[in-house]
């Protein structure tokens, strides 16, 4: 049996996968890591929140879709603001299995159902395939994002989806000021992030966790030529 249902310490759920070895969410605190990694850096004290009509997040690793229920619930609370959420993934076994035990929220059910959600200010659209070749689709069409939720397996589990090329892919569609964050503080991590030309920082995160810190890398404002 490839997955496994676990419940975390705050009463949320992740799921085990034995193809990598590795849970989707933190097996301490699933919930907790979606805020603490990802929303409160990423999200909630990134400076484009309000000053972008339409706030633009790409996720690298849809998973059990914990990301995507918590951008919905954030859109809720900003009624003069709109969420627009894309998420890549290539393997939506995680995603389908969280979806068979009655663990994911009706955002995850129709975005796997119909690749679009939609609802009120929040819409959420899913691309299925490998980071590399969807970030440079991404990139040649002109896209840019205020946040980056870098969120695949390990790069113990899954290497190839750490690699300098995705780093700087994702630094090139990032707005100015805009942020990636991502639970790994590997050397791979910060380096690709350091080479992509961002600025790396560590985030402390909350005991529950079982784990000292996560990644937050903000992209440097534009440099202006002036005479």
């Amino acid at each position: 049996m490839r997955f496994r249902v676990e419940q975390t310490k705050d009463g949320s759920s992740t799921l085990f996968d034995a193809k990598f070895g590795e849970c989707y969410k933190s097996r301490h605190a699933a919930n907790t890591e979606v805020d603490a990694v990802f929303f409160a850096p990423g999200v909630k004290e990134n400076p484009w929140l309000y000053a972008s009509k339409q706030f633009r997040i790409l996720e690298l690793g849809l998973g059990l879709g914990t990301n995507l229920h918590q951008a919905a619930k954030i859109a809720e609370s900003l009624p003069n603001n709109e969420i627009e959420f894309f998420t890549i993934e290539r393997d939506l076994a995680g995603a389908e299995k969280f979806i068979e035990e009655g663990l994911a929220g009706q955002e995850l059910r129709e975005l796997v159902k119909n690749r679009e959600y939609k609802c009120k200010n929040f819409s959420a659209t899913l691309i299925c395939g490998d980071f590399e070749p969807v970030l440079q689709k991404l990139k040649a069409s002109g896209e840019s994002f205020h946040a980056i939720f870098f969120d695949p397996f390990s790069p113990k589990s899954n290497p190839e989806a750490w690699q300098p090329p995705i780093f700087q892919l994702a630094a090139d569609l990032l707005f100015p000021e805009a942020r990636l964050v991502s639970y790994s503080v590997s050397r791979i991590a910060k380096d690709g992030c350091t080479q992509a030309g961002l600025e790396v920082h560590k985030i402390r995160l909350p005991e529950i966790l079982n784990k000292r810190s996560a990644l937050l890398a903000i992209k440097p404002k534009r440099i202006e030529n002036r005479p």
